[in-house]
């Protein structure tokens, strides 16, 4: 449930700040792809859509598993013993 309420805080933050920066520019992404244009160059804004897109994709495969291993066990305590020594 961790990473559940983890994800949960980051969307918030990242919703809020985006109606944030979308009220003061009044453009909202195209504030952030206009900066990237102008001062790296075009460039650098097709590999900004690349990163993006990457870590879109890891974040469903990372929870994807995750929730349906909860899903599963109906739990999301996870339990970790030591492996066992042999007796010397």
């Amino acid at each position: 449930m961790l990473s559940a309420q983890a994800l949960g805080v980051i969307g918030g933050f990242n919703v809020l700040g985006s109606l944030f920066f979308g009220w003061a520019a009044g453009a909202g992404t195209p504030l952030v792809t206009g900066w990237i244009g102008e001062t790296f160059g075009l460039t650098w804004l097709a590999m900004l859509g690349g990163v993006v897109l990457g870590l879109a994709a890891g974040l469903v495969q990372g929870a994807t598993p995750g929730g349906a291993a909860v899903r599963r066990c109906r739990s999301a305590r996870v339990e970790h013993q030591p492996p066992r020594r042999p007796d010397a």
